[in-house]
Parts: C-alpha cells; sequence; structure tokens
C-alpha cells in the first residue's frame, strides 16, 4: 500500500475531535480498512443493515450477512449498523466515538432515497447527506478517501484535503456545499481511474442499454 496525503488525517486527529473518513468506492473498502488497521488508526465504520446480505428476508440480514462482514470486522474497532437513518440510540455512540477521536469510514457514493441530489458526469445522483451531516454536529474533520489499483498486488490509498464544513451556518446548506466537492472529487477519481470504480455497475445512470441513449450515442458518433 502506497499512501498519498495521509499528513490530512495525521493533522485531522491532532484536534482531537475525531474524523469522518467519506470514502469512494473504488477498489475493495475491506483493503481501505486493512490499510488503516496496520498504521494503527482506530477505525469504526458506519454500515447500512443490507450490507453483505444475499437478500433482505431474515436469514439474509440477520445470518448471512453476519458471515459477510466477518473478513471486515477484523480490522474494525466497532461497526455501527442501521437501517435508513440514525436511531438515537446510533447518534449518541457516534458521538461517543468522534469525541474519542476516532475514525469513522462512512460510504459516500452509494445513491439513497431521500438525499442530496448533486449531479455527476452530467446526470442526477442521489447521495446521502450522512457524512457531512454527522461532521456538521460534532466537530469533527471530514475528509474524502479512495484506492486506486497501481499494479498487480500494488495499491495507492490517497487522502483528500479536508472539506470544509461550517457550523455556523445552517446544516442543510453546510451539507449540500460539502457534497458538492464531494461529487467534484468523485468525477476526477473516476476520470483517472474509470477501472477501479464500481460506481458504473451501481448507478442505473451511467447504463447505455436504454434505445433513446443508445440512438444519442450513435448520433453523436
Amino acid at each position: 500500500m502506497d499512501w498519498e496525503g495521509e499528513e490530512h488525517l495525521v493533522r485531522a486527529l491532532e484536534s482531537g475531535r475525531g474524523v469522518v473518513l467519506w470514502f469512494f468506492s473504488f477498489c475493495q473498502s475491506l483493503i481501505m480498512l486493512q490499510a488503516l488497521r496496520e498504521k494503527g488508526y482506530r477505525v469504526a465504520h458506519l454500515s447500512r443493515i443490507a450490507h453483505g446480505a444475499p437478500s433482505n428476508s431474515f436469514v439474509g440480514l440477520a445470518v448471512l450477512a453476519e458471515f459477510a462482514r466477518r473478513a471486515e470486522n477484523r480490522y474494525l474497532a466497532e461497526r455501527i449498523v442501521i437501517d435508513r437513518k440514525l436511531t438515537p440510540r446510533s447518534m449518541r455512540r457516534i458521538e461517543r466515538l468522534l469525541a474519542d477521536n476516532y475514525c469513522l469510514t462512512v460510504r459516500g457514493d452509494q445513491e439513497a432515497t431521500p438525499g442530496l441530489t448533486e449531479t455527476l458526469f452530467g446526470k442526477p445522483v442521489c447521495l446521502a447527506p450522512g457524512a457531512p451531516s454527522l461532521a456538521w454536529k460534532t466537530g469533527a474533520t471530514l475528509l474524502t478517501i479512495g484506492l486506486y489499483r497501481k499494479g498487480f498486488g500494488r495499491y495507492g490509498l490517497r487522502v483528500d484535503p479536508p472539506i470544509a464544513v461550517d457550523p455556523t451556518i445552517d446544516r442543510k446548506t453546510a451539507v449540500r456545499q460539502a457534497a458538492s466537492v464531494f461529487t467534484e472529487r468523485l468525477e476526477r477519481r473516476a476520470e483517472s481511474h474509470p477501472d477501479d470504480w464500481d460506481g458504473w455497475e451501481r448507478s442505473q445512470g451511467f447504463w447505455m442499454q436504454d434505445s433513446d441513449r443508445q440512438t444519442s450515442l450513435v448520433t453523436r458518433e
């Protein structure tokens, strides 16, 4: 693993108010968690209830998902599992972890309903507002982070400069400003490493399967 910008993470932790790592879905997040753990960072992960579940059945969510998460859990100090939004109990736990200067990893480039509508490659996407909202509420530093492949068995892990989240303005405005920076950075990452981003497969807005889009594509060519 080759780190880039780790100084941003070190400096953020020096503030003592915790760090929200808003990560891009490049390569495998498991590798990112392993790299953070091996460097000695204390990491908690905010996870959706369906993460690792093959279906939304009781067995899928309660049993099989837990088996799928075990690979990640060995690199985590804690995992906070939520359904669609944070409960008061989960929120209190996150606030405590950030106050204790943990890193909280939150996946950013996944669509959410309801969410923040942003533009990515000229197409609308709806992103979850959780990461910037947490930074606004707690005073934790908000950083973006993501992997990319450098060769066989070799990865780069890039930590970007902090995204400003102004606690003196209203939450919605601060969160929207942060989300705009996030999508700009995501676009640059995807342009630089298009084969590493799994958002092409997850976001239906980027498929070229319907006839109107195919016709438009052919016309431009």
